[in-house]
């Protein structure tokens, strides 16, 4: 099935460009002088570490997001040609579903303050901006609004200052020519109802991508099903609350090969029209506050909150620490 969707992409583009595709990391600074600039695109893969529950990896998010990233560093190769210049992982995220509730973070969400990931990103802006590339995509899925308002405000910090094209191509909300996917029956929609983290889609997503780190007793997962937005914070707050919502047991691995195709296509269409010359800048974002209930709001307030807090700590603790 991976081979499948990767050939679906492939063979959509045009395969007479000539280019190729380099890891960063594997480079050295005489290999980076000679890149064209004007001919480069930069790949910033991230991913959060955050809990997913009993059943599903703390990197869950990250390894979509690599998926996402290699597709369409290979699908601007195919349609393109030039280079494609990919960095390592980062695995810094803000937020985690615990904020619904207000709770402390259970064991596995090792997230970072929203000013902390500002600005290891507009640090990375900088130096990639005054190294001269001016074309940089950012690939870090997830769904708190700290977290994608601190990738956007990176990215505008760019664009303004090296009159560059930095995009957060996972925090823009866009579907172009793209169908949504549905995997479940109607029944099985009402059982998992409000599906925003660890429940059918993204257990399937993860049996997809990564099988071997799903835990097996997800199929006898009780679905705690949110049939609104609002009832996600009810359920967070709920006693013993195991870190999930949704209906886990639900998920397939054929499921979650629709999933990904879906977020592969939306992300590659997104990433060849800005190259093209698409204004991205109308689309909505998920930091938009307009766009967003209550609930988030909450979880948003809560993050926040939680991330004052912390950096009261540390800047009292540097304050008192003897020089």
């Amino acid at each position: 099935m991976r081979c499948f969707i990767l050939a679906a992409f492939l063979f959509a583009a045009p395969v007479n460009a000539v280019g190729q595709i380099l890891q960063v990391a594997e480079l050295s600074a005489r290999d980076l002088e000679q890149l064209d600039r004007k001919q480069t695109v930069v790949i910033l893969p991230g991913g959060i570490l955050e809990q997913h529950g009993p059943y599903l990896p703390s990197f869950t998010d990250g390894y979509l997001n690599e998926w996402l990233a290699a597709r369409t560093a290979e699908a601007i190769l195919a349609a393109r040609g030039g280079t494609v210049l990919m960095f390592p992982t980062i695995p810094l995220g803000v937020g985690s579903p615990e904020d619904f509730g207000g709770l402390s973070p259970f064991s596995g969400s090792y997230t970072v303050r929203p000013e902390t990931l500002r600005a290891v990103y507009m640090d990375l802006a900088s130096a990639l901006g005054q190294d001269g590339f001016r074309t940089v995509f950012v690939l870090n899925r997830h769904g708190a609004p700290s977290h994608n308002l601190a990738l956007l405000d990176a990215a505008d910090y760019f664009n303004d200052r090296f009159d560059g094209t930095m995009v957060v191509l996972t925090s823009l909300l866009y579907e172009g020519t793209i169908e949504p996917t549905s995997f479940l029956d109607p029944k099985e929609r009402i059982e998992n109802g409000v599906d925003v983290h660890a429940g059918a889609g993204e257990t399937s997503q993860t049996l997809f991508l990564q099988p071997r780190l799903v835990h097996d007793d997800y199929r006898l997962a009780m679905p705690l099903t949110a049939d609104s937005a609002q009832a996600l914070t009810g359920i967070a707050e709920s006693t013993g609350w195991p870190g999930y919502f949704g209906s886990p047991r639900l998920a397939t691995p054929n499921a979650g090969a629709q999933v990904v195709e879906y977020r592969t296509k939306q992300v590659v269409e997104l990433a060849l029209r800005i190259l093209d010359g698409f204004d991205w800048r109308a689309l909505l974002t998920r930091a938009d506050q307009n766009a967003m209930d209550s609930s988030f709001r909450a979880l948003d307030d809560n993050n926040r909150a939680r991330s004052e807090e912390e950096r009261r700590r540390q800047e009292e603790w540097i304050a008192a620490r003897p020089r």
